[in-house]
This record gives C-alpha cells, structure tokens and sequence, in this order.
C-alpha cells in the first residue's frame, strides 16, 4: 500500500482550496510514528518514491481527498503501467481500469497537487479517462506545482473542458521537460497536447507533444488556453483540429500578457470554421500576449501564419536551426538520426 511505501504524513499536508476570485489555505498536522524518517518527502534528493501503479492510484485518491502535498517531493523509480493493451481501441472498447487524475475541482473549491512530481525519465502508459467531467489528465488540477521528467505512452484521455495529457488546469505551476504521444480531445473547450489550461504565471518548458489534438474549440497543440503565462521551448508534432473555432499548433489562445517563445510545428492544423481564428502557432492572441522566434514546416502546415516564419523541411533538419531556437541559450540541440532530424533536447538524448 501506498500508505507505507511513502509515508504519506498529514503535518505535510496542506488543504488548498481555489475559488473563481481566488484561492485560500488551510492546514492540519498529526502525530508521526517515530519509527519512520520524518525527512523523506522534504527534498528532491530524498523523496517519496512512487515505485507501481497502486502508488500512483493512492496518490490521486489522496490528492482528491484534498491532502495537496505543498512543498512535498515525488519520484518515479520505473516506468509504470495502468492498462495492457492498445490505446487506438479504447474508443469503442474501454480497459479495466478507469483513471482518476491527480487533483479536482468543481464550480466552488478545489484539491489541488501542489508539490513536485518527478518522473525521472520514467514513463506512465494505459492511463484511460473517458468521460463528461472537466480538469483531465494524469493530473486534474495542479496549484504552485511542479510536474517534469516523464512521458505519457499509448494512452487516451477525452472529457469536456480543461483538457491535457499531463494537467488539465495548471495554475501558477511549472511543467517542464514532459511529453505526450496520447491522443487527447474534449467535447467542449480548453484541449491541449500537454495542458488544457496554463494560467496565472504558469510555465511550459522543454517538452513536446507528439499526439493528436481534437476540440470544439480553442485546442492546441501544447497547450489549449495560455492565459497570463508563459510556454517557451517547445515543439509539436501531432495534428490538431478544432469543430469551430481558436486552433492553434501551440495554443489555441494566447491572451492576457502571455507569451510564447522559440518554437516551432511540424503538423497539420484544421479548423472547422476555416475564416476563424485558426495558426500555425496560436489561433487567436490578444493585443498584450507574444510570440517570439517560432517556426512551422511549411511543407507540412500550408496555413500561412504572420506570427511566425515558414521554413522548408531541410531548413529545419541543420544544426543552423537549432542555433536560431536556441537564441543565446543551450536548451536545443541536433543529431541527425535523432527526432526524424529535427531539432530536439539535451534530455531526449
């Protein structure tokens, strides 16, 4: 049981609840049993250890009964397998076990994952989420988080709103060298390939998606809405649609002062409504939000986009363009077998 492989203690528990105008704190200690390290959990360099899919069920469960985890350190020892099988067929045939992401919320409160979730390198497959509710992922709702290291594998994940492989709404959180190859789509708004929702401060970092994105509308390929937040370092290669309107090959929407920098798409973008709101990069960006050095495959993506710059196959598969993504800095890097050719990152290595 994931009680004592992990020591879940209630004194590192915070009760975090999120309204619409903001949030608010409480907490609550317990007695420790002296015969277990009340060190663990506190660093990065001593974490609990997530070691089978049971720990990953218990984390949730925990989460969701509002435990968030503040300041508390997670880590992947293996790669871990929810269902067997093929995730292509779950559309029409569901697995066994059904996924209950990391973190909740409805119209009034939230619970909220706010510690750290490492991965280290580890993969998470067969997660299945089908279903009507909102905040979807391997995790729901993440507040003052963290989530990296990790890659979600032959999975499928379909709700109304909030969308995304890895966090369905993160808020003021970090993800950061994640990716996807799952299909991920929403019957209503807020789909993307990593994040439904990045929001309030909120950073996407160093990751990639590679699986399809399918909405109603304001779907992307990254994330769906990047709201006051930042997604910078970033690459998508998996087809994005959307019934109506706002598609985009990063996001969807990209508004309120947010930003999105050295990127670049290898995808095909479709939109429903074609005359709509639809880009390369975003489908629709206000005033106050930014798009800086970012690229799209023009051979691939014929949508024609003044947010970015189109570059032919070849352009793309030189090291001369990992220099450009780069922009000063030592994130991109380029070997020519790796990533079909494209650039890719120090940590896919």
């Amino acid at each position: 049981m994931l009680k004592n492989r992990m020591r879940l203690f209630s004194r590192l528990c915070l009760m975090v609840s999120i309204t619409i105008c903001g949030c608010s704190s409480d907490s609550s200690s317990s007695d420790i049993d002296p015969e277990e390290d009340p060190t663990v959990g506190t660093t990065e360099e001593k974490p609990y250890e997530i070691t089978s899919a049971e720990d990953l069920i218990q984390l949730a469960s925990d989460v969701n009964s509002c435990k968030s985890y503040a300041g508390v350190y997670f880590k992947m020892t293996t790669d871990i397998v929810l269902n067997e099988g093929n995730a292509a067929e779950w559309g029409t045939t569901p697995p066994t076990n059904i996924w209950v992401p990391i973190g909740k919320k409805n119209d009034i409160t939230a619970c909220p994952f706010s510690g750290t979730f490492d991965g280290d390198g580890h993969t998470i497959s067969g997660l299945y989420f089908n279903d009507t509710n909102a905040y979807a992922g391997l995790f729901g709702v993440v507040y003052s988080g963290r989530v990296k290291n990790m890659g979600l594998i032959n999975s499928y994940i379909n709700a109304r709103y909030a969308v995304g492989s890895i966090v369905g709404y993160n808020f003021e959180s970090v993800v950061e060298k994640v990716y996807n190859e799952a299909s991920v789509s929403a019957t209503s708004q807020y789909v993307g390939g990593l994040v439904g929702v990045n929001v309030n401060g909120s950073i996407i970092q160093e990751s990639y998606n590679s699986g399809n994105v399918n909405g109603s509308f304001t779907a992307g390929g990254i994330a769906g809405s990047n709201n006051a937040s930042e997604i910078k370092n970033v690459f998508n290669k998996g087809n994005v649609s959307a019934s109506k309107i706002n598609v985009g090959g990063i996001a969807g929407e990209n508004v309120q002062g947010a930003s999105i920098t050295n990127c670049y798409l290898i995808a095909t973008i479709v939109n429903g409504d074609s005359t709509r709101n639809a880009g390369t990069i975003v489908g629709t960006k206000a005033s106050s939000a930014t798009v800086v050095n970012c690229y799209y495959d023009n051979f691939i993506s014929t949508l024609a986009d003044t947010l970015a710059e189109g570059k032919s196959t070849s352009e793309m598969k030189v090291s001369g363009f990992v220099q450009t993504l780069n922009n000063g800095t030592d994130v991109w890097k380029w070997v020519s077998k790796k990533n079909g050719g494209y650039p890719s990152f120090s940590w896919m290595e």
